[in-house]
C-alpha cells in the first residue's frame, strides 16, 4: 500500500538517472514515445476476462501507476539484487496487489490482433502467465531513465507489452489500451520510483 512509499527510509528518486532497477523497486514504467506509464486500478474489463485492466495513463502524479519488482514464483530475488536483461520478474501492483498478467484472450481495443494485459491474482496467488522477461542491452543491467528503457517478453506466449494508443472511453476516459503483442514495439523505461542501494555495491550515486 501507500506506506511502502517511505519504507526503509528510501526516498522517491524523481527520474533517477543512472540508478539501478532491482528486486524490490517500486516503479514507473513510461513508455517511450506514448509518454503514458503503466497502470492499474480497481475496475475490472467490461469484456475479454473480465479482469482487472491495465491502461497508460499520462497523469505523473497517481498512486497506481507503481509497480513492485519480484522474481518469478519460487524464484527469490532479494531487495537491491539487480534486474539484468535476460532475468525473469513479476510485476505487482502497488495498491491492489495484483500481478501484472497476459493470457489468450483478445484486447479489448485492439481485438484478436493482439492479446489482453490484465492484473490478476494476489500475494498468494500467482502463476506462469505473471512471468516477463526483460529484454534490454545483452548482458547489462536495467537502469533508471530515458536512454536505458528495454522490452518485456510474456514468458508464457513470447508476446511484447505494448501500448497501442488507442483511447478508452467512460469509465476510463484518458486512459490507453494496453496489450501484448507479437512485436516489440514498445520500450519501457524506469522513471519515478524508490530504488535501494544494489547488493554487493557501496550504493547509488
Amino acid at each position: 500500500g501507500a506506506a511502502a512509499l517511505g519504507g526503509g527510509g528510501v526516498g522517491p528518486a524523481e527520474g533517477a538517472k543512472g540508478g539501478a532497477v532491482s528486486c524490490g523497486s517500486l516503479v514507473k514504467l513510461v513508455a517511450a514515445g506514448r509518454g503514458v506509464r503503466l497502470h492499474s486500478h480497481e475496475v475490472a474489463y467490461g469484456g475479454g476476462s473480465g479482469q482487472q485492466s491495465v491502461t497508460g495513463f499520462p497523469t505523473p502524479g497517481d498512486a497506481g501507476s507503481f509497480w513492485r519488482v519480484t522474481g518469478a514464483a519460487g524464484e527469490p530475488c532479494d531487495q537491491g539484487t539487480p534486474v539484468s536483461s535476460g532475468k525473469r520478474v513479476r510485476l505487482q501492483h502497488s495498491t491492489t496487489g495484483r500481478w501484472l498478467h497476459s493470457h489468450l484472450i483478445a484486447a479489448p481495443l485492439s481485438g484478436r490482433f493482439h492479446q489482453e494485459v490484465s492484473a490478476y491474482g494476489g500475494a498468494d496467488q500467482s502463476n506462469a502467465d505473471d512471468v516477463w522477461v526483460v529484454e534490454g542491452k545483452a548482458g547489462g543491467d536495467w537502469i533508471t531513465g530515458p536512454t536505458a528503457g528495454v522490452h518485456l517478453k510474456h514468458e508464457a506466449t513470447g508476446r511484447y507489452l505494448t501500448a497501442t494508443g488507442k483511447e478508452f472511453g467512460s469509465p476510463i476516459q484518458g486512459h490507453t489500451e494496453i496489450v501484448a503483442s507479437t512485436k516489440p514495439d514498445t520500450k519501457w523505461y524506469a522513471n519515478e520510483g524508490i530504488y535501494f542501494p544494489v547488493r554487493g555495491s557501496d550504493g547509488l550515486d
